[in-house]
């Protein structure tokens, strides 16, 4: 059985001080400096995917476990982070920089498509819910649709039947815990999971022998896609970027003296908490 999971490496956007948020003619911002992270939707689907593999003893062959990525050389880090982990393929597939895949769910979707029908068909297909660029929860279920599979969102946690290679799904909506019994394939976006929160962290010997695996590299030729055509199926144009701000509210306390200070935070802000 063959799955594959999708992740996205986004750029760490609160490390950028209000100075470097200059956005070009394009409406591009230099994010070159900054670290890149995963967002805890893709951390939770690849957790997941090592819990179906050590729930179960499987035969040599029997799974295997990819992860894609579609982005520039720094995401390949977490390529090999996943390698560590007892993946047994991790692919890149570079979009090439004259086309702008930030809001462009469908774009990602069709380049997922392409890899699985072009270089290695799957049995599931594991996605994130959403990324920190756009939020917009729409990859997964685009996917499911170009590849006319079903999709199951809000995915908790999900094992694998190794004698029937039914999937059992476990998702959480807003009033209840639904568990469903699927046939493969299938697209699972996976949302808030208690069981898997956050991926597991390598050993330092993991992280030897994963560094000896080779990273499948790919372009958007090799898949057959016009980076042209990718672009014009967008829907969404972008018009502005404004930086959010997560400031917290805060309080100065002031007085003549420290003993005075102290007084008000206790009388003013801690007394009634403490009860």
């Amino acid at each position: 059985m063959k799955i594959l999971l999708g992740f996205k490496a986004s750029p760490d956007l609160s490390m950028m001080a209000e100075k470097d948020w200059q956005a070009d003619d394009s409406l591009h911002i230099d994010v070159s400096f900054t670290q890149t992270m995963l967002n805890c939707f893709d951390e939770s689907a690849a957790e997941l995917m090592l819990m179906v593999r050590d729930r179960a003893v499987w035969q040599e062959g029997e799974l295997n476990l990819s992860a894609l990525t579609i982005g520039e050389s720094r995401s390949e880090h977490y390529l090999k982070q996943i390698y560590a982990l007892g993946f047994q393929s991790a692919i890149r597939i570079d979009p090439t920089a004259s086309i702008d895949l930030r809001f462009n769910p469908l774009a990602i979707a069709k380049v997922m498509q392409a890899y699985h029908q072009q270089i290695e068909q799957q049995s599931l297909i594991v996605l994130g819910m959403q990324s920190s660029e756009g939020h917009n929860m729409q990859t997964a279920m685009l996917l499911a649709e170009l590849l006319n599979w079903p999709c199951i969102t809000q995915v908790c946690d999900f094992r694998v039947i190794r004698e029937s290679k039914q999937v059992i799904v476990i998702r959480q909506t807003e009033d209840e815990q639904q568990t469903l019994t699927i046939n493969t394939p299938a697209v699972l976006a996976v949302g808030n999971s208690t069981q898997a929160s956050a991926l597991r962290v390598p050993t330092l010997k993991q992280k030897l022998a994963g560094a000896k695996n080779s990273i499948h590299r790919y372009s958007l030729d090799d898949l057959g896609l016009a980076p042209q055509e990718l672009q014009q199926k967008n829907d969404k144009q972008l018009t502005k970027l404004t930086r959010q701000q997560n400031r917290r509210a805060g309080v100065i306390i002031t007085g003549g003296t420290p003993q005075e200070k102290a007084r008000r935070l206790y009388h003013d802000y801690l007394q009634g908490r403490l009860g």
